[in-house]
């Protein structure tokens, strides 16, 4: 409605009464003009001058004419909410460098050699890059970052989900095996091929997407009940990141994250069982639990949130806090663990056999 043309609403209403045409037959009678057609243009344009006034309010649609205002990407209903946003991304993206150094420094810990420190850099990798993802949709759009939001996010959820679906299925195999008296040899090669494999299905994904139909700056044009100075509405136009063709691509990758929390879940649940000292399964499902919940508000905000939220930078707004809170919650419950009790913990080296020995 706010960008439909008033073209055919003014045709339709285009019309003279059979009175307002003899008016103008009177008047091209009294014209004596020797040009040709001269008299029937001047009775015309004399008559519609001196009519013009019924013929706007007849010919012209209500709400005409309409100032089209560009909102700026900043000028929401609430507008600390995108600077809120963007600091917790800030934040966020801090704590993820914090956990870097810490499993950096504490890499020879028990707690973080059983975690298997190569894992958990490729996991703080991709909530670094959902921390980027974060603070992205806190800055206004345009077709470079509309397209870095989709990477960063899908690329980022993936580095972080894949690696722990592999290890904890390793854990559980390992110890699936033990209890059958078999020796068992887990190679970290092939587990990380394994990640690696994924992640290189996502990155073709993400390809295709951004070849065939990439995420750009759109703008979207609202109606609103404010009256301009000619007595017409002002559509208020914004911004915002979307697929220009259809939403299949986004829905797509929500489902792709949706499975691999499910996976993940049943992985968690089939390693209740495990030694204390390698489980973690409290502290994944907890956070997995974490990530469903965040998965499923961001969600409704794509699909639901322009009823409540009526703004598209508010929306951005939102899905950036979504995004900074469940990186950092997901720090807090996974990796706070380790570093407290990798703080007291002695040094221990892992020989060339793969046991572990104290320094």
């Amino acid at each position: 409605e706010a960008s439909r043309s008033p073209a055919y609403d003014m045709i339709g209403a285009m019309g003279i009464s059979t009175l307002d045409m003899f008016s103008i037959m009177k008047l091209w009678q009294q014209e004596h003009s020797s040009e040709r057609y001269y008299g029937s243009r001047y009775a015309v344009c004399h008559w519609v001058a001196h009519n013009i006034d019924a013929l706007m309010s007849k010919m012209v649609p209500p709400s005409y004419p309409r100032d089209h205002q560009v909102q700026s990407f900043y000028d929401v209903q609430h507008p600390g909410l995108l600077f809120v946003a963007l600091t917790f991304g800030g934040i966020a993206l801090l704590a993820v460098l914090v956990c870097f150094g810490l499993t950096w420094q504490w890499k020879k810990r028990m707690v973080i050699v059983y975690a298997q420190p190569e894992f958990l850099y490729v996991i703080l990798m991709g909530l670094s890059m959902v921390a980027i993802s974060a603070i992205l949709h806190a800055t206004p759009p345009s077709n470079g970052s509309c397209v870095a939001r989709t990477w960063m996010t899908i690329l980022g959820f993936s580095m972080e989900l894949v690696p722990l679906i592999v290890k904890v299925k390793a854990i559980n195999y390992l110890f699936n095996q033990s209890m059958r008296n078999r020796r068992v040899k887990i190679d970290k090669k092939k587990l990380y091929k394994t990640v690696a494999a994924v992640l290189a299905c996502v990155v073709v994904y993400v390809i295709l997407w951004t070849a065939i139909d990439p995420p750009t700056k759109q703008a979207k044009a609202v109606l609103t009940d404010a009256v301009n100075d000619d007595g017409g509405s002002t559509v208020q136009i914004s911004h915002s990141c979307a697929s220009s063709d259809s939403p299949f691509w986004r829905i797509a990758a929500m489902v792709y994250l949706m499975v691999l929390l499910l996976t993940a879940t049943v992985m968690a649940t089939q390693s209740r069982n495990v030694e204390a000292s390698f489980n973690e399964t409290k502290y994944l499902a907890a956070m997995i639990y974490s990530h469903f919940l965040f998965m499923l508000l961001r969600f409704l905000v794509f699909f639901f949130g322009g009823e409540v939220i009526k703004n598209d930078s508010g929306g951005a707004g939102v899905m950036s806090l979504l995004l900074s809170l469940d990186a950092m919650i997901c720090m807090g419950i996974y990796f706070y663990p380790k570093f407290r009790h990798a703080r007291n913990q002695p040094t221990y080296s892992v020989s060339g056999r793969g046991t572990i020995d104290r320094s």
